[in-house]
């Protein structure tokens, strides 16, 4: 963006509005931007090299059993999902749910969440079907509580599938910043502050 000027090199006074817009914006980002960082707490996690850890499947997941990437089974193309054991959920904050999987099936993945499983309640995802391994952050906007639980339905099609671990974080929730009552400057009381920028 260039800040208008007139053939003196002053800004015009459209060149000063803008001046103090874009001041204003740097110093809004620089007073809320550390604010913004995103902290949160783990809460359920489970490793699938180490055992299916009370996760199961449904008749459509052909072969699921561990191994040493994770979790792994044919989708038959029906419906085939995975859903594990209730957590405590509760809390203030915003749940995430981190996916590492691979799947050489469709790309159209879907998690469930609650104490029973309906429609309406869940989050779909694009799944990368290059049959390398990826990493998926969903973040769940409903309330949860305890005795949550998860399905994650990985593919519509055939295909392989691993899951290697599925992380539940919980989101600190975010404080607003506390912004102190400005002063009023008097005439005299300090020397005039001036601003410029050229072209950002």
């Amino acid at each position: 963006m260039a800040i208008n000027s007139d053939t003196s090199g002053k800004p015009t006074q459209k060149g000063r509005e803008a001046e103090c817009c874009v001041s204003a914006g740097v110093l809004f980002f620089l007073m809320v931007g550390p604010c913004a960082a995103v902290y949160g707490k783990t809460i359920a996690a489970w490793d699938f090299t180490k055992g299916l850890q009370g996760w199961q499947g449904n008749r459509y997941t052909e072969g699921l059993a561990v191994s040493g990437d994770g979790l792994a089974f044919q989708s038959t193309g029906i419906d085939p999902w995975i859903e594990g054991p209730a957590v405590d959920a509760s809390g203030d904050g915003t749940v995430r749910m981190s996916i590492r999987m691979k799947s050489s099936a469709d790309p159209h993945g879907e998690l469930f969440y609650g104490s029973t499983f309906t429609a309406g309640r869940s989050v779909r995802f694009t799944v990368i079907n290059d049959g390398q391994w990826h990493e998926y952050l969903l973040v769940i906007p409903d309330r949860l509580g305890l005795g949550t639980r998860f399905r994650l339905d990985p593919a519509t099609g055939e295909g392989q599938i691993v899951v290697s671990s599925i992380a539940v974080e919980m989101l600190a929730k975010i404080q607003p910043p506390q912004w102190e009552k400005p002063e009023r400057p008097r005439r005299g009381d300090a020397e005039p502050v001036v601003v410029r920028s050229g072209d950002l």
